[in-house]
């Protein structure tokens, strides 16, 4: 039985195109979404620099462009709730991530999401040149997912907290913590601890903003 109901996953990570339109509709201003050190912005890279908080305002956006419910909710400045009955865009659960890199219902039995070769289906360290790759570059895995094994880290809905000892079914983390769940790897990972397995779990503050953060969206 799968641990997690039917679900759609966007094949890519955000780009900095895609993040650039709410950018634009928002008065904000995309080269603080970008290093300049890499010579300037391009538009089918995965948005970097974005908080937790960043990307739920994007998904909330995206949503009211489509005349869906939004999911987040803010009051002012402050993050107040999930709602996840609410039928909009949003960040995937941990486990709807992890399930989705592993292929799904194929479950895929490979190292990585996609393959045993690291390098066929994720840009790290070793072959990134410092730096993120325009999104679908490299191998897809059995859904056509692109990019979970490497590019960015994506932050995922869940707070962070260690594994209960039995999952229900759509486990979403806790109700409540101080940090937020990232899972993926990065362009600037080494693979000597495993960070690009589909297993790895990492987390940080929700209102921080790093070059190897990014997003993808999910819909229900």
């Amino acid at each position: 039985k799968a641990p997690v109901s039917s679900f759609q996953m966007a094949r890519t990570e955000t780009t900095m195109w895609q993040y650039g339109m709410y950018c634009e509709a928002n008065g904000k201003d995309i080269q603080e979404n970008q290093t300049k050190a890499w010579g300037g912005i391009r538009g089918n890279d995965p948005v970097i620099l974005v908080s937790w908080h960043d990307a739920a305002r994007y998904a909330n956006w995206l949503s009211k462009q489509c005349n869906l419910d939004t999911v987040y909710i803010f009051t002012g400045d402050d993050f107040k709730e999930t709602n996840y009955a609410a039928r909009g865009y949003r960040l995937p659960t941990e486990v709807e991530w992890e399930y989705a890199a592993r292929g799904g219902p194929a479950r895929e039995v490979f190292e990585y999401a996609g393959s045993n070769d690291l390098d066929s289906v994720g840009w790290y360290r070793e072959n990134s040149g410092s730096r993120t790759h325009p999104v679908a570059g490299k191998k897809a895995n059995s859904l056509g997912l692109y990019d979970m094994s490497g590019n960015v880290r994506e932050w995922c809905g869940d707070w962070y907290s260690e594994y209960p000892a039995t999952f229900p079914a759509n486990y979403r983390g806790p109700d409540s913590g101080s940090r937020r769940v990232l899972r993926g790897g990065c362009w600037n990972d080494l693979d000597l601890a495993g960070y690009c397995l589909p297993a790895y779990r990492n987390n940080f503050f929700p209102y921080i903003r790093y070059d190897d953060y990014g997003f993808r969206l999910a819909f229900v």
